[in-house]
Parts: structure tokens; C-alpha cells; sequence
């Protein structure tokens, strides 16, 4: 906590606060208060996204209500920082009332309030990975991958993740019945794979852990 101290002499003290010993002033502390929010007022979010408010100093408790109602609300206090988790209806207009108070106990002046609205939902999926190959010769264990990156929206964007598995042998082809799931045949995970760059970029995987002459086939889900 920030201190601004004053020190007076003795006979100072004594005349000015009518107290019989010296010392510091150290109660002229700046009002707990908040800072910033993210968002801002005014501004559109993914129904998603959390609400965000970081005060002058640390919080120790902090509790959030939205106006209308936005479910159950999640609270977690990192730094001077409170991030407020909701399930928040998309195309909707919210306002955010925040309470909170420091580890002394000092609240806030006047409850702080903010609105913001939420986007439309997000309707278009990725394009379809058209161009998964083989990129140069396998080895008895591995080999590796290259596609080119569609986007969040079509061709368009950027998207959030990939899922790429493999099936081998009879199983083969993989589709989307046998890709993951069912209680058949279904695809292997493989473990990492890259975060999607911006469509048209070229992306590449490595697969390993594979065995000598065996037939493989492998596809890839594109995740926004």
C-alpha cells in the first residue's frame, strides 16, 4: 500500500492535532478506486470474453451483477486486477455494476459501473482443409504434413485450433463419422499441432510414433 507521510516535531504536533506524541501521519492514503475497464463503455465484446477492472491497488474482494441478468458470474482477482467471467447472451446490451474493497477494508466512493454490448454470434465456419499432403519422404516412424491454413470465416481470418488425427490400415478412409468419437473405428490424436496462422499460410505437422509398413491416412479439422 502507498503511503504520503507527513512529520511534524513534537511541540507541532502537539499544537496542531492536540496529541501528546510525536509521530507520522500516514492515513492520507488515495481512495480506493478503480482505474480502467476492459471493456470500455461503449464497446463490443465476444459474448465470451470476460469483464475486466483493475483498481489504483489490489482488491481483496470484488463482486460483479449485470443488468440483465448474465448467469452465473465467476470471479478471479489476479494483481489489482478483477476479471468477471458470465455467460453473456451475444447481440446484447449489458450494464456492469462492480463493488469491491482493498485489504484495509476501503470500498469504493460509488459502485462503478460500465456498458458495453456483446457481438453477433459467430455463424460462418472455417473453410475446409483442402490440401493436406505428405511433405517430403517418411521415415519408419514418422513422417510430416503440410496444408495450407483456411481462416476463422472461410478463407477469411484467422482460426483458433486444429485437430489432426490418423486411422491405418482397413480402417482407412478417415470421415467425419470415423474422425473422433462413435463406437467404431475413430481417429488418433496426434500431439502437438501448430496454432493456425492467417489463411493462406503454410502450415506443417510432424507425426511421429508410427510403424514401419504400415498404411496410414490422416485428416485434419479446422476450429474456430
Amino acid at each position: 500500500m502507498a503511503l504520503s507521510t507527513r512529520v511534524l516535531s513534537c511541540a507541532a504536533v502537539v499544537a496542531a492535532l492536540a496529541i501528546s506524541a510525536c509521530g507520522t501521519d500516514s492515513n492520507n492514503t488515495a481512495p480506493f478506486a478503480v482505474t480502467n475497464s476492459s471493456p470500455s463503455a461503449g464497446q463490443t465484446i465476444a459474448a465470451n470474453a470476460p469483464l475486466v477492472v483493475t483498481f489504483n491497488r489490489a482488491p481483496a474482494s470484488a463482486t460483479a451483477t449485470f443488468s440483465p441478468a448474465a448467469g452465473t458470474v465467476t470471479t478471479t482477482i489476479s494483481g489489482a486486477a478483477a476479471s468477471f467471467a458470465a455467460t453473456f447472451a451475444p447481440s446484447t446490451s449489458y450494464t456492469a455494476t462492480v463493488t469491491a474493497t482493498d485489504a484495509a477494508g476501503n470500498g469504493l466512493a460509488t459502485p462503478f459501473t460500465v456498458q458495453f454490448s456483446t457481438a453477433a454470434p459467430d455463424t460462418t465456419p472455417p473453410a475446409a482443409v483442402v490440401t493436406l499432403a505428405l511433405s517430403g519422404a517418411p521415415t519408419n516412424t514418422g513422417l510430416s504434413l503440410t496444408w495450407t491454413a483456411t481462416g476463422d470465416d472461410g478463407n477469411t481470418g484467422t482460426a483458433t485450433a486444429y485437430e489432426l488425427r490418423y486411422l491405418t490400415g482397413a480402417a482407412c478412409p478417415i470421415t467425419v463419422a470415423n474422425f473422433a468419437g462413435g463406437t467404431g473405428d475413430h481417429g488418433t490424436l496426434v500431439t502437438p499441432v501448430p496454432a493456425p496462422q492467417a489463411a493462406g499460410a503454410t502450415e506443417t505437422a510432424a507425426v511421429t510414433g508410427l510403424s514401419a509398413s504400415t498404411a496410414y491416412c490422416f485428416a485434419v479439422r479446422v476450429i474456430d
